[in-house]
């Protein structure tokens, strides 16, 4: 059998894969062609992550469980389900850093029990009360020497939080439904 392509079924074809990309979830494509790692280093515990989170379609619930207590609030332990969205998230920010290889992102702060935000409410004017890393769906980190590429690679995405904040050397990122971007310019 002999299939034959006009420009106007190639064209057609094309539109709806194009149509379908636009559908795929917001911080990145469960696709078997994505790496699907994160490298992470908790400056407050001195803990190392490296992982790959998803096999094949599906998250690793192992994985997610160490994600879980690598993030944990280091102040008092506690920890909360970190959400999927923004591991990946994460990842795809280290896909598209421009630093070579595997990026090792600096976490500053994952998830924040309800009392530890609360204290840091009282020290901090820039405490937010419904802070989204009390929902696991926030994270601040930096990469030295690159701090400003990674402010300027969350933002281009136009989706969820973006604070930045050069003078405390870190990016902050989350998952909310709509765009915003604060700190410095």
């Amino acid at each position: 059998m002999v299939t034959l392509f006009t420009r106007r079924s190639l064209l057609i074809g094309g539109s709806a894969l194009a149509a379908s990309n636009l559908m795929k979830p917001i911080y990145g494509a469960v696709s078997c062609k994505l790496d699907k790692k994160i490298s992470l280093y908790n400056i407050h515990t001195g803990e190392f992550l490296k992982e790959t989170y998803m096999h094949k379609d599906d998250f690793v619930p192992e994985v997610m469980k160490k994600i879980q207590h690598f993030m944990r609030d280091h102040r008092n332990g506690k920890t909360h389900i970190i959400e999927p969205e923004l591991i990946q998230l994460i990842n795809r920010l280290q896909l598209n850093c421009s630093v070579p290889g595997l990026t090792t992102f600096d976490v500053i702060s994952g998830y924040r029990s309800p009392e530890t935000n609360e204290m840091l409410r009282r020290r901090s004017s820039g405490v937010a009360k419904n802070s989204f890393h009390t929902k696991g769906c926030a994270i601040d980190i930096r990469l030295p020497k690159h701090l400003r590429e990674l402010k300027n690679l969350a933002t281009s995405y136009k989706k969820g939080g973006v604070g930045y904040y050069p003078k405390s050397g870190f990016v902050h990122v989350d998952i909310r439904s709509q765009p915003a971007y604060w700190g410095a310019a």
